[in-house]
């Protein structure tokens, strides 16, 4: 009875403390898979070629393409992207595209060939090519296809319907607030940068 009796005050104590469990740190690959499913960030990488070079070392490699598969036969990350779509923050994402600066980037980066030479140390990287070339012999690439043919996967998909999560999604589609803040955002005309060009583009801001 003495060994719970410790375990007990122990836990009493680092409560007390306020010690707080060590979480561990989201790979860059699941950090940029949450990007690219998210709709209010998902084109980030296309709005200015420094981003589109990150993007770029990324998805030229296997293990982003793992890690959508592997959310792919996950209906809780489908859910989770659906409820991005009705974000506010999904038009803002889009109206971002009527910045006259994403352009004149683009046309500037296509002249320089620097920017030719980084992508194509990218996509030629011979450490880059020698790990699609051992993908099929991934393990969790095979674990990938176990878990596709999995009756599991199947029974997760089948029970969707009637998922409490996507009954609460279509709610908020079709709650006035959510069309209210999508039309409000719509019709702010500070979210066209062609009629209100802004100081510090959105489409330059690098975020990692």
């Amino acid at each position: 009875m003495l060994r719970p009796l410790w375990l007990v005050f122990l836990i009493s104590l680092t409560a007390q403390a306020g010690v707080v469990p060590v979480v561990p740190e989201r790979s860059a690959t699941e950090r940029w898979a949450d990007r690219c499913t998210n709709f209010t960030t998902t084109t980030w990488a296309f709005k200015a070629p420094e981003n589109f070079l990150k993007w770029l070392d990324v998805f030229s490699d296997p293990a982003i393409w793992l890690e959508f598969a592997r959310r792919g036969l996950e209906p809780e990350y489908t859910l989770r992207s659906a409820d991005t779509l009705l974000d506010a923050g999904t038009p803002r994402n889009f109206l971002e595209w009527a910045d006259p600066a994403i352009p004149q980037r683009w046309a500037a980066a296509l002249v320089q060939p620097a920017f030719y030479g980084a992508a194509s140390s990218t996509l030629f990287d011979p450490r880059r090519m020698l790990r699609w070339s051992l993908l099929p012999l991934d393990p969790m690439a095979w674990r990938l296809a176990g878990t596709a043919v999995s009756p599991v996967t199947w029974a997760k998909w089948l029970a969707l319907p009637a998922d409490p999560r996507l009954q609460a999604l279509m709610a908020k589609a079709q709650d006035p607030m959510t069309v209210e803040e999508w039309q409000r955002e719509l019709a702010d005309p500070r979210n066209y940068p062609f009629m209100y060009p802004p100081q510090n583009s959105v489409a330059a801001t690098h975020r990692e």
